[in-house]
């Protein structure tokens, strides 16, 4: 999405943000049966990026944040809350990645 910019992997697979790194810089990746030890699945996103060159991720974490408590990360990488499932949409996510792109030259 986003003209080749951001790829969408939707997997339980742990290489699923590899995967995204194949196809765009960004990943928004979604995990529907993320796991932690012996804990319940849970629905769980991880947003990405190859450098910090791509996306404002931390603005895109702030915004994240106001819509679902318990978003957090670094510039390069952020993910949704611990422990207990999302309640965004891809949509929803991808477009507020998408929105904090940076513009390239």
């Amino acid at each position: 999405v986003a003209d080749g910019n951001i790829a969408y992997v939707e997997s339980s697979h742990l290489a699923g943000t590899s995967l995204g790194y194949s196809q765009a810089p960004v990943v928004v990746a979604f995990n529907p049966t993320f796991k932690q030890g012996q804990d319940e699945a849970y629905k769980k996103y991880t947003v990405c990026q190859f450098e910090g060159t791509w996306a404002d991720l931390v603005a895109a974490k702030n915004e994240l944040a106001q819509l679902e408590e318990g978003w957090g990360g670094s510039p390069t990488i952020i993910g949704s809350p611990q422990g207990k499932s999302s309640e965004l949409s891809p949509e929803r996510v991808i477009g507020i990645v998408e929105k904090h792109l940076k513009p390239r030259q």
